[in-house]
């Protein structure tokens, strides 16, 4: 359907498999990658959707170097909103369940880059330096037992654990985060979608949470295949964007006193 959107490319080459990863990378060497997941993968199929993809790629300024074996570019607002104008609203309203997946994906990053306060003074989140990872999260929830959980954080590059209970199992994954990092947030909003069907579908999960009741609430954002692993994620995020943005608040204060 889209494949004359690269009939002029030079070199172009239908690929062998393709899709949008969220990458995780290392907290001390940023060049390495320490998981990718794909909410979708495309094995010998969707070359509509390829055609988009590399069109919406070289209309941004990017690229793509057919005659390697692998090509890695970065997923960005443009990027985005160009593959959804060349896809149609119709295509893109029709994009829900089991139907275009690949544009579902779009949908939830766009609504990613759409949302004011995941870029915090206009910095993309992927810029906002990761002061707390999640390394590992064991959880307990036993009929009639304490919900329970161990999680272990890596801090400015030390690896941390510790183990907490709560009213329920997020409530003791949060308290848990909390204590390793001496922060205690305020939980004020949380929401959880599929961003995929099936018994593997990416959950996607947004949180809103106060760590200072003089500051607003700081979202957060987390994927995973495992919804309680997506809200540890998500936790974490809001925690390392409210850090950022109580630092950058510093800087300016500390500036203007020095005028």
């Amino acid at each position: 359907m889209f494949e004359n959107l690269v009939e002029n490319i030079q070199g172009y080459k239908k690929p062998l498999a393709f899709g949008i990863a969220r990458v995780d990378l290392g907290q001390l060497n940023h060049d390495k990658t320490l998981q990718a997941t794909y909410p979708v993968i495309n094995w010998n199929e969707s070359f509509g959707t390829a055609a988009v993809f590399i069109r919406s790629l070289f209309e941004n300024g990017v690229e793509v170097d057919f005659n390697s074996s692998e090509f890695v570019a970065a997923v960005t607002k443009e990027f985005v909103e160009t593959a959804l104008n060349y896809f149609g609203d119709e295509l893109v309203n029709e994009a829900q369940g089991d139907k275009h997946k690949n544009i579902q994906v779009l949908k939830v990053l766009k609504e990613i880059f759409d949302d004011d306060l995941i870029a915090i003074v206009g910095e993309e989140t992927s810029k906002i330096p990761q002061k707390y990872v999640l390394e590992n999260l064991q959880l307990s929830d036993c009929i009639n037992g304490v919900p329970n959980s161990a999680v272990s954080i890596r801090v400015d590059g030390r690896l941390k654990t510790e183990a907490g209970i709560g009213k329920g199992v997020i409530d003791a994954v949060f308290k848990t985060i909390d204590r390793i990092t001496n922060y205690h947030g305020t939980l004020v909003d949380y929401n959880v979608q599929a961003v995929t069907q099936g018994k593997d579908a990416l959950a996607k999960v947004v949180v809103k949470v106060v760590f200072d009741q003089k500051k607003p609430a700081v979202i957060g954002h987390g994927l995973s295949i495992d919804t309680m692993l997506a809200s540890a994620k998500a936790y974490i995020n809001a925690l390392n964007n409210y850090i950022h943005m109580k630092d950058l608040l510093q800087k300016k204060i500390s500036y203007k006193d020095s005028i």
